[in-house]
Parts: structure tokens; C-alpha cells; sequence
């Protein structure tokens, strides 16, 4: 009850200050102020829903020709017609943050005349509620966007009064928010570059120090083809927005090899990264300790099957670790979720070592995720050669201690499935019976995932989720499943490149449009 007073409060709070500000000083004009931050999937543009955010328009934006430019300027008209005023549902500080950071950012291509209705009139109206009403966004993010949002746009409408310092400082503070979701990190970081830009354009300095830490982080967090690592609740990210904000940030340092709780591990044209911490305490969190994906150039192969929260069928399973390339036990996830959606049984990561060999870098952890319902450890041990075109792995379930060892000897011996969930441009080729399985990628490299041990492949129907899409894209996962019959239990693996596949090669193929399958269950 007590939460939805709060919320009832607070969206009259809202609709009272969305009103009021409608009294507050009206721009004069427009400065000129660096644009193109927020980019857009051309993939998603003309299908992008409208939304409160506009989100849409950074898509239409991404196509960025003619008739895109007409659909764009005739979304704005209607919604400066029917809610400019500060009606409607969008007006919380979360929404309009959003909504005036990319009306700002693509007003040269969805408005380059201001023909919209009232344009000046309804954009100071953002900047007036986003000083009353910024602290009522949630903590994280939303309280950060609005901030960005509003020091933004008003340096970027002439004629406003300047009240920023109090934001300026917030913001500096909030710069140092705590998250393990890579694309969050990355909008975080563009945030901070929009509102940094803004104040320097204005003549006043930047206080943002934070900006320095994010860029190497997210170094560590991106693949070799400019992706993100798809880890709890975030998605590889709108294609070119990483490049863009790593170049201007203007850092150049080389991307380190942990942060975050996850470790890099990178040679020749292969890069990996692998969770080796718990899951964080937050609603987007996901069961994938141990879980790696692994890019050949800019061709994924092994990935997780990623963010779900958009999709109610997907919203909690895509939070499991079977949807994570890692070990999964009987159908139990290595951290549990509550009755409350947040992880109660939380996986201990512990035992991380990395060394560099001859043989390559060599990458160790373990976690107690079963020990405490099986009696079983979980230890994974990777180790990419120099060249990166081997990636040698190791799964062991383990009872350790005395009181493991109890606990496994009462329970019947447990089924176990490795995942390794394939990107959906990876075609697999599986004979039946056979301990291999032939990877093909669009750039023409073939690689072989092969396996040792008391377990048998299966190659399965996986899901591929992104943010923004209506579905998820069908792909696949090799699965080697077993018995976990005795108090040790190991399973070696390799991918590797197969030996007719360059060190050097040109990939020219082209990326297909995302399908959008309707009948997909979560696996």
C-alpha cells in the first residue's frame, strides 16, 4: 500500500509540475551544440514503437534519409499536439530526461526548420520540470538521465536561466553508480559525454573524472568487433555508439584485463569474456557466474542468449544460467531468485587465478552455487593459445569437504548440461553420434567444438534476445550433457579453428536483418 501511495503521489506530483513549468522563462533559440551521441539501429527504425522516451527516433534517426526525416518530424508534431503542454503519462523525470536528450541531439534531422508546434516553448518546459522534479527520478540511471538531461538542455537553449551548479555536483557524485550491465555502462558513459560537451561548449569546465574509469572498463567489457558482452540485463549494445564514445572520450589506453567482476582474455583475432563474480544485487541481474562468450573478429560465436526484460515470457528465464553459455545442474541455476524477483541463494565466486603461459593465458574459478543442494563445487578453467585460434576448457563438479560429500552420496547422481549458446549467424553442423561439432561463420572461418569426457553432444534450438526486438532470433547451442556419478566430475572441451581458416582474413560478408519469430519458448 505504501508503494502505490508513493507512485500515486508522485505521478500527481508530476502532472502538477509538468503544468507549472509551462510558467517558467521560454528560450530564445537553439545553440549549436555537438549532435549524434544517441545512435540508432537502422535495423529497428521504421518498426521501432512509438514511446514517451523516443526511443524511436534514434532509429529513424540511424536511417537518417528523406521519408525516415518525414516520419520523424510527424511523430514529434503529434506529440507536441497532444502532450506538449505537460499532459499524458510521459511526463515522469525518467521519460522526459530521455525524451529531451534525443530531441536535442536529433533536432538537425527531425526538425532542422523548428516547424514543430511551440518547439522552444515545449523544450524549456522539459528544462523548467527536470530542475523541480530530477530527485523524483529512481535512484541509478533514471536519476542520472535526468540530471545529464537537464544541465543539457539548458546550455543548449538560449536564453535560460543557468541554475546547474547543484546538478553539476549530483551528477559528478551519481558518475560513480555501481552496475555489472555493460550497455548500461555504456549509456552511463554517454550520459556523462553529453553533459561534459555541453558545459565545455558553454564556456564552463567539466567535473566528471568518472568518465576516465568507464571508458576502461568498458575496454575490458567489449569484444573485438566493437560489441558489448551481453551480461545481466544488458545486450551488445546499438551498433557504432561504443566507437563513438571511446573516440570521444579520447582515451587510449588499452583495455585492461579485468574489470567489474569479469575477466578479458584476448589473442590474435579472439577475444573471451568470462563472469567471475556473483550476480549483483539488482532486478536485472543473472544467474551466469563462470558463463563466457567468445568473438572471432568481429563474428560472435559463443554468447549468452542475453537481456529479456522486455519480453514477458523472457523476463525470468532468460536470468537462468541454463540461458548462459556455463554449467547448469538438474534445471537449478547457480543463484536463485526470491519470491521478490532479486537473487536470495547467491553463488560465492572464489579461486580466480589467471596466468600468462607458453601455452597461452590461462583463466581459473570455481563457486559454491550447489554445494549447499548437491554437495557439489563448480571449478572452470579456460586457457586461449597465443594465437587465439584454440580455446581449451575444462568443467569439474566436485564435493569437496566432508559435508559435500554427504550431501552427494544422499541425492540420486545429478544431470548436468554445458551450454554454449551459438550467435544466430553461427550455422552449426552436428552429425549424430559424433563428439564434434563444425561451427560456420559468415566471414568463412569454421570452428570445432570438441569434447572429452563422460557426457555426449547435443546440438539444440537456442534463443537470441536483443533490446528493442519484438521476438527473439532462433539460433542454437551445443549442449554436453552428463551424469554427475561420482564426486569428481570432468568434462574437457575445445574450440578450435579449423586449420584451412588464415590468421588474416577480409570479413566483407554483410549482417542480415534481425528476424522476428513469433513461436519461441525460452530453453
Amino acid at each position: 500500500m505504501a508503494g502505490w501511495l508513493a507512485a500515486h503521489f508522485g505521478s500527481r506530483k508530476d502532472r502538477v509540475e509538468a503544468r507549472r513549468a509551462g510558467e517558467a522563462p521560454v528560450a530564445t533559440g537553439l545553440r549549436q551544440m555537438p549532435q549524434g551521441r544517441w545512435t540508432g539501429d537502422p535495423a529497428l527504425g521504421l518498426n521501432a514503437p512509438e514511446s514517451h522516451d523516443f526511443a524511436w527516433l534514434d532509429h529513424l534517426a540511424a536511417i537518417g534519409d528523406e521519408a525516415a526525416g518525414r516520419l520523424a518530424h510527424r511523430r514529434l508534431t503529434d506529440w507536441a499536439t497532444q502532450f506538449g503542454r505537460g499532459d499524458g503519462p510521459g511526463w515522469t523525470a525518467e521519460a522526459a530526461a530521455w525524451r529531451l536528450l534525443r530531441w536535442l541531439d536529433h533536432a538537425g534531422f527531425a526538425d532542422p526548420r523548428q516547424t514543430v508546434p511551440d518547439t522552444l516553448a515545449i523544450l524549456s518546459r522539459h528544462v523548467a520540470f527536470l530542475h523541480r522534479r530530477w530527485e523524483s527520478a529512481p535512484e541509478g540511471m533514471p536519476r542520472i538521465a535526468a540530471l545529464a538531461a537537464s544541465i543539457t538542455g539548458t546550455l543548449a537553449l538560449k536564453g535560460l536561466p543557468n541554475r546547474i551548479g547543484i546538478e553539476v555536483e549530483a551528477l559528478a557524485t551519481l558518475a560513480d553508480f555501481d552496475t555489472r550491465n555493460p550497455e548500461e555502462l555504456l549509456d552511463l558513459l554517454v550520459l556523462l559525454l553529453t553533459a561534459d560537451a555541453a558545459l565545455r561548449t558553454a564556456g564552463q569546465d567539466a567535473h566528471f573524472p568518472a568518465i576516465g574509469r568507464i571508458v576502461a572498463e568498458l575496454r575490458c567489457l567489449c569484444h573485438e568487433g566493437g560489441r558489448l558482452a551481453r551480461f545481466h540485463g544488458g545486450g551488445a549494445g546499438i551498433p557504432g555508439r561504443l566507437d563513438a564514445a571511446l573516440a570521444e572520450a579520447r582515451s587510449r589506453h588499452p583495455a585492461p584485463h579485468q574489470a567489474l567482476g569479469f575477466h578479458r582474455l584476448h589473442a590474435g583475432r579472439s577475444s573471451v569474456i568470462m563472469d567471475t563474480a556473483p550476480p549483483p544485487a539488482t532486478a536485472l541481474a543473472h544467474a551466469s557466474s563462470l558463463a563466457f562468450e567468445l568473438t572471432s573478429g568481429r563474428r560472435p560465436i559463443v554468447v549468452n542468449c542475453g537481456p529479456g526484460q522486455d519480453l514477458p515470457d523472457w523476463a525470468r528465464a532468460s536470468r537462468a544460467t541454463a540461458s548462459h553459455s556455463t554449467l547448469s545442474l538438474e534445471g537449478h541455476s547457480s543463484s536463485r531468485l526470491g519470491p521478490a524477483e532479486m537473487f536470495t541463494e547467491i553463488a560465492n565466486v572464489r579461486g580466480v587465478h589467471r596466468q600468462t603461459l607458453p601455452e597461452g593465458t590461462h583463466l581459473q574459478a570455481s563457486h559454491d552455487g550447489w554445494s549447499a543442494s548437491h554437495g557439489l563445487t563448480h571449478t572452470r578453467d579456460l586457457l586461449l593459445s597465443p594465437d587465439g585460434r584454440r580455446l581449451v576448457g575444462q568443467d569439474m563438479l566436485a564435493a569437496h569437504s566432508m559435508a559435500e560429500r554427504r550431501r552427494f552420496f544422499r541425492l540420486n547422481a545429478p544431470r548436468f548440461q554445458i551450454h554454449f549458446h551459438l550467435h544466430p549467424d553461427v550455422e552449426a553442423v552436428h552429425h549424430p553420434g559424433a563428439d564434434s561439432a563444425a561451427l560456420h561463420l559468415r566471414s568463412g572461418e569454421v570452428w570445432t567444438l570438441s569434447f572429452e569426457g563422460p557426457a555426449h553432444l547435443e546440438l539444440r534450438p537456442s534463443s537470441h534476445l536483443e533490446r528493442g526486438l519484438a521476438a527473439p532470433r532462433p539460433s542454437h547451442q551445443v549442449i554436453l550433457a552428463g551424469i554427475a556419478a561420482e564426486t569428481s566430475t570432468q568434462i574437457g572441451w575445445t574450440l578450435a579453428k579449423t586449420q584451412d581458416t588464415p590468421l588474416a582474413i577480409r570479413d566483407l560478408a554483410r549482417d542480415e536483418d534481425p528476424a522476428s519469430p513469433d513461436d519461441l519458448e525460452p530453453t
